[in-house]
Formats: C-alpha cells, structure tokens, sequence
C-alpha cells in the first residue's frame, strides 16, 4: 500500500544505517518501482516469482540442517514478517496449489530472498 516515492524513502533509509546495499530483489511485476530504483543508482534484480518451489526452499532453510541449524532464521522483532507467515493460508478451493494473496508482503520478501541466496543470477558488469 505504499507508493513508490516511500518506498524509495524506506530504501534510502535501511542503506543508510546498515550500509552498502550491493543489489535490491524486487517483484518483476513491479515495473514502476524497478525504474525509481534503477534512475535513483540501485542494482535492481527481477526477484524469482516461483511461488510453490519458493515456499518449498523457505521451509527448507528455516528447517535444521544436517549440523542441527538452519540456514536463515528470523529475528523474534520481525513481528510482522511472523504474524504474516503464521497466517499463510492455501488456496483450497483453485485448480493448483497456490497461497492466498493477503497479507503476504514479508514472506514474499523472504522467498525472493531465500530464492536468490539459493540460485543467485549471475552479474555481467
């Protein structure tokens, strides 16, 4: 629900206090966006929009590895990136295997970047 110019301001904000941001994953539908990014000097890379095969490398990731650990984990002060994945629901009633599209902006974000952790593009600079 936010416009592109707050989420420009998010963007410029999060690079100001952690620093250096090598590449910004965004939805590729999200042409509008990709564009503000690209004009403002972000590397921007089309995000892997694999819905199922997405879900399925987050709930590895999060799930312990052969050391007993998993690959990510989620800060307990990303409250709403929790109460979001909490309430993923399925689609029961559609002719494939798809979630619901409520409430899903964090573990979007999550699945891009799990996706592009897992199979990163290659750069040509």
């Amino acid at each position: 629900g936010m416009l592109v110019a707050e989420k420009l301001a998010v963007v410029a904000s999060l690079i100001e206090r952690h620093g250096r941001c090598e590449a910004i994953i965004v939805d590729p539908a999200a042409a509008g966006l990709k564009a503000e990014l690209r004009s403002a000097g972000h590397v921007v890379l089309d995000g892997n929009n694999d819905v199922v095969d997405g879900i399925a490398d987050v709930r590895t990731a999060l799930s312990p590895g052969l050391d007993g650990l998993p690959d990510v984990t989620v800060d307990p002060s990303c409250v709403t990136l929790i109460e979001q994945m909490e309430g993923y629901e399925w689609d029961k009633g559609g002719e494939k295997e798809r979630p619901v599209k409520t409430n899903d902006h964090g573990p979007d974000a999550l699945r891009y970047g799990v996706r592009h952790l897992k199979a990163p593009p290659a750069l040509v600079l």
